[in-house]
């Protein structure tokens, strides 16, 4: 029979890893915007310009959906390590102790 063994304590590492690679990715992201919109005004008006912005405002879009499906998995690993301490606490540790319920 195989076990997986997940404790509460991994859980919480996978979220703040999540919420890290969230934050991370936000400030990435407003740092290339500002040197994006550098460039482009280094640029000028033009069909070259036109086409940066085109793609940085799609890549951008991308990133920040990114940075929210980061910010549901973190949620989503938070419940579930909240979940499994409760569990942890009501039902391993009793029995590790001798306790019967």
């Amino acid at each position: 029979m195989t076990h997986i063994r997940v404790t509460y304590l991994t859980l919480g590492r996978l979220r703040q890893r999540c919420a890290n690679g969230a934050s991370q990715l936000r400030v990435m992201t407003m740092h290339l915007d500002s040197c994006i919109g550098e460039v482009g005004n280094a640029m000028g008006d033009g069909p070259v310009a036109g086409a940066l912005s085109q793609m940085w405002t799609a890549w951008r879009g991308n990133l920040v959906e990114i940075g929210a499906v980061l910010d549901g998995r973190q949620r989503a690993l938070l419940s579930a390590k909240d979940a499994y301490r409760t569990t942890d606490e009501r039902v391993v540790r009793p029995v590790e102790r001798g306790d019967r319920r």
